[in-house]
C-alpha cells in the first residue's frame, strides 16, 4: 500500500474522531438544557441526577479517548509510520462512550418524574376547598351574629320593660277659674 493511501486512510480516522468531539460537545449541551428544563418543570428524583452525572462522565471519556486516538495517530504519522491501528482503541473507546452517553441520556429522560403541573393543580384545588370551607364558616358565623344580636336587643327591650315603671292613668286637670269682666259681662279666661 502507498504511503499516501496510508496517510489519507488515518487522516479520514483523525477527521472521523473530530466530529464524534463535536457530538460529544454537542450531546453535552443537550443533555445540560435538559436537566436545566427538568429542575424548572419536573418532580426530579434523585437517580435522575446519577444517571445525568453518569452520561456527562461518558461524554468526557469520549472527547479524552478521541484526543488521545488524535495525538497517537499524529505522533505515528510524524515518525512516517501510517498506521490504521495506532489510536484505533483510542477512537473505538470514543464512539463506545458516545453511544452510552446518548443511551443514559435517553433513559434520563424517562426517569426526569412527572410535571410539576399536577403538583400545582392539586393545590389549587385544595386551596379552592380550603377557601369554600372557610367561606361556609364565616356565613355560619353571620348567622350566628346575626342572631346572637337579635338576642341582645330582645333582652334591651326587656330590660326596659322592666326598668320604666308603666304609664300613669291621667289624671283630669282642672279647669282654670272663670273671671266676670265689670262692664260688659263677659268671660274672660286666664
Amino acid at each position: 500500500m502507498a504511503v499516501e493511501d496510508q496517510r489519507a486512510a488515518v487522516g479520514f480516522s483523525i477527521t472521523l474522531s473530530g466530529q464524534l468531539i463535536a457530538a460529544a460537545m454537542a450531546t453535552l449541551a443537550v443533555g445540560c438544557a435538559y436537566v436545566s428544563y427538568a429542575l424548572g418543570a419536573r418532580v426530579v428524583p434523585f437517580y435522575f441526577f446519577l444517571v445525568m452525572g453518569a452520561a456527562g462522565l461518558l461524554i468526557f471519556a469520549s472527547i479524552v479517548k478521541g484526543g488521545k486516538g488524535i495525538t497517537k495517530a499524529r505522533n505515528a504519522g510524524f515518525n512516517a509510520n501510517w498506521d490504521l491501528n495506532e489510536g484505533k482503541k483510542e477512537f473505538n473507546s470514543q464512539a463506545i462512550s458516545l453511544a452510552g452517553a446518548l443511551i443514559l441520556i435517553a433513559v434520563g429522560f424517562f426517569l426526569s418524574g412527572p410535571n410539576k403541573e399536577p403538583r400545582t393543580e392539586q393545590k389549587l384545588e385544595s386551596l379552592c376547598q380550603q377557601t369554600e370551607m372557610l367561606r361556609k364558616e364565616i356565613e355560619s358565623h353571620r348567622s350566628l351574629d346575626s342572631a346572637a344580636t337579635g338576642i341582645e336587643n330582645e333582652i334591651r327591650q326587656i330590660r326596659l320593660q322592666l326598668q320604666t315603671p308603666p304609664p300613669a292613668t291621667p289624671t283630669p286637670t282642672p279647669e282654670a277659674p272663670v273671671k266676670k269682666s265689670r262692664k260688659d259681662g263677659k268671660h274672660k279666661e286666664n
